[in-house]
């Protein structure tokens, strides 16, 4: 999977989350792994310091990683638009924002593969 199936995977997901959830119960070892780095790659993006500076004194790292989990989540063009403006970056999630990607690929590898993911540069399971 390559980070233009990703996006589109993911902005499907955006009005219907269960477009990702089936897909995911549908991917091979290597698409798991694949999408599980890129989401982790984009949240990484995010935790910059610039992207920190909205919570002033109340920064928390775990609340900031929720945050960027669901900023990915919302899709390519509004990740966009909050890497284009960091001073948009929310502060606060929403009430109900269900499992994240994340978890939904390690709930159906780790059955699977025995693990929660393997890393991207590690070889992929004998019996992948």
């Amino acid at each position: 999977m390559d980070e233009n199936e990703f996006w589109t995977l993911v902005d499907a997901g955006v009005d219907d989350p269960g477009v990702v959830e089936q897909r995911v119960k549908g991917m091979s070892e290597q698409e798991l792994v694949d999408f599980y780095w890129l989401y982790q790659d984009q949240i990484d993006e995010l935790m910059d310091d610039e992207f920190a500076e909205v919570f002033g004194e109340d920064y928390s790292e775990g609340h900031h990683e929720d945050l960027a989990t669901w900023v990915v989540r919302q899709g390519k063009a509004y990740f966009d638009g909050v890497v284009a403006a960091p001073e948009t970056f929310p502060t606060e999630l929403p009430k109900s924002t269900g499992p994240s990607y994340q978890t939904l690929v390690t709930r159906e590898y780790k059955p699977r593969y025995g693990k929660l993911i393997r890393g991207q540069d590690d070889p992929p399971p004998a019996d992948a």
